[in-house]
């Protein structure tokens, strides 16, 4: 319960995942490293607790996702004004649809794309993204170097520092999933995203070319060194095609998908503060 008094349900990994951390700080607290779990208990790993989302969204679907920011519901009484607040209350959520499926990155490296120089993720010469920022270190979730087509690397060419510029999208995505009447019960959620283009690569790429699948994942690491993997030609060929292939799709359907977000330059209303 939030201390607003909002009630979510937890799902049992979430729960076991807690315990895992009561446990850790136990073990810490008492000193008995050479202990497991000396307060009498253990949890259980993630495999006994979980359950895989089942649902996938699919490229008509996407395109609905890119829609809510791109062409917001209009009321009968919204003004130009308010219309265009609309868009731009929802652009970090469109900017976070895009990187998502231009690099089917979990949410937590999706928010964190820089373009800044210090972090050396964005190598725009060679059309490669490292997800893993310079001095980040590598964990179980590895963070890959992706390739990024043409019409993505337009975005981050104009970007300077963070392409999400918020904490967290995930109130703007309940907000959007709500309207488009997505699954819930841990079927939804920002990492829909990257679930659903790892089932759209997979039936476009095929079983002998899904190697570059998992290697877009983060579930498989390349064996060229990360130093020169962003300039090797042909790197990840298959899967960026296939990428630039479903981002072509949801243009088609959803015109303005992959052009730049609402920005506040374009919102010509005044703020209160503005105003004051």
């Amino acid at each position: 319960m939030s201390p607003t008094g909002k009630v979510r349900e937890r799902a049992p990994g979430t729960v076991e995942a807690s315990v895992r951390q009561l446990a850790a700080a136990v073990n810490y607290a008492y000193g008995r490293k050479d202990t497991l779990f000396p307060a009498g208990f253990a949890p259980r790993s993630p495999e006994q607790v979980s359950r895989t989302p089942s649902y996938r969204a699919d490229v008509k679907m996407l395109a609905a996702m890119f829609r809510y920011c791109v062409e917001p519901e209009r009321g009968p009484d919204d003004s130009d004004k308010f219309y265009a607040r609309k868009r731009l209350w929802r652009a970090q959520l469109h900017r976070f649809l895009q990187i998502s499926v231009a690099t089917w990155a979990r949410p937590d490296a999706a928010h964190e794309v820089s373009t800044a120089r210090e972090r050396d993720q964005w190598h725009s010469n060679a059309r490669a993204l490292n997800l893993n920022q310079r001095g980040r270190a590598q964990t179980k979730k590895y963070r890959p170097i992706v390739p990024i087509s043409d019409r993505v690397a337009r975005l981050l060419d104009g970007t300077t520092g963070f392409y999400v510029t918020v904490v967290s999208v995930d109130r703007a995505f309940e907000r959007m999933a709500e309207v488009l009447k997505l699954p819930g019960e841990g079927e939804g959620g920002l990492k829909l995203i990257r679930r659903s283009m790892a089932h759209l690569a997979r039936e476009r790429l095929g079983e002998r070319d899904w190697i570059e699948g998992q290697i877009m994942l983060g579930h498989r690491k390349t064996s060229t060194s990360d130093i020169y993997a962003p300039f090797t030609p042909g790197y990840l060929a298959r899967a960026l095609a296939v990428t630039d292939g479903i981002i072509a799709d949801i243009e088609a359907l959803c015109p303005g998908a992959f052009e730049p977000a609402w920005s506040r330059d374009e919102d010509k209303t005044e703020t209160k503060e503005e105003r004051s």
